[in-house]
């Protein structure tokens, strides 16, 4: 069980950053 939830807190860092840099890039888009 630790193990997994280890796996899911990486998947959840990787999603949250990529949002950061997808949100981030509109933003710069958008000016």
């Amino acid at each position: 069980m630790q193990g997994q939830m280890e796996c899911v807190n990486d998947y959840v860092v990787i999603i949250f950053s990529h949002y950061i840099i997808v949100s981030g890039t509109w933003g710069y888009v958008k000016r």
